[in-house]
């Protein structure tokens, strides 16, 4: 994107420009996907991110315990077991504040 030189020469319109766009990068070629819809995709894809970096804060899924591929898959079993059943568990629970 070429900008207009007052916004090149003066730093502080130059944030304020910057601060009016989000940036993506993407390697979708498809000619026909709107602008509109790469945000959506992009904001899908943070909602997974989101997720796993609760899984791996909330439920220790960065530290595994084990070496072995066998003991790795029973501990990362289990974990997303307990991960499904609090995702069902606080489905069902208004977290709300009662009238």
């Amino acid at each position: 994107m070429i900008k207009p030189k007052d916004l090149v020469e003066n730093p502080e319109n130059d944030t304020d420009f910057m601060n009016n766009l989000i940036v993506l990068v993407t390697s979708i070629l498809d000619n026909h996907i709107s602008s509109k819809d790469i945000l959506e995709l992009y904001r899908l894809r943070w909602q997974i991110e989101r997720y796993f970096k609760r899984l791996k804060s909330l439920m220790g899924f960065g530290d595994v315990p084990t070496k072995t591929e066998a003991h790795i898959k029973i501990w990362l079993n289990a974990k997303l077991a307990v991960a499904i059943m609090l995702e069902i568990m606080t489905a069902q629970v208004d977290f709300s504040p009662s009238g």
